[in-house]
């Protein structure tokens, strides 16, 4: 994620309102993490003035829906936030867990490509999920 100041430039060309909550949001998300809706709320509630969990929640549907953030499924019906700049990278998701880990495989990354220019869908806007069960002795079954 670019520095705030840019951030919040961004956000205004967007016609959002460049907040500190949501600016903080932002920047929960440098160093291309992906979080949870619970994680980013633990994160902010550290904060000298943290945001309501209401608050978080509709952030967060309003930075993915301006195309800032992605929204990625992951396992139990839950989700993982991510930068949008992350996007048209394939992803393999657990099923059970919900650990995403990202396929930088370039025969994969050319067919995600090729698959998105098909359907007609810009590369950025979307990436391939490829669901499994980890094996992993961590893996919440």
């Amino acid at each position: 994620m670019p520095h705030s100041n840019t951030m919040a430039k961004v956000l205004r060309a967007r016609n959002i309102r460049a907040t500190p909550g949501r600016l903080e949001i932002l920047s929960c998300f440098r160093g291309g993490k992906r979080l949870s809706a619970r994680a980013i709320v633990g994160k902010l509630m550290r904060g000298k003035r943290p945001p309501g969990v209401a608050t978080v929640y509709r952030a967060l549907k309003e930075l993915t829906g301006a195309g800032l953030l992605r929204r990625i499924p992951a396992g139990s019906g839950g989700a993982l936030f991510a930068a949008a700049e992350d996007a048209g990278i394939p992803q393999l998701v657990c099923s059970r867990c919900g650990k995403v880990e990202e396929v930088r495989d370039p025969n994969i990354a050319r067919y995600n490509a090729a698959l998105m220019k098909n359907r007609g869908v810009d590369a950025q806007a979307g990436a391939l999920l490829m669901y499994a069960d980890c094996n992993r002795q961590e893996c919440e079954k």
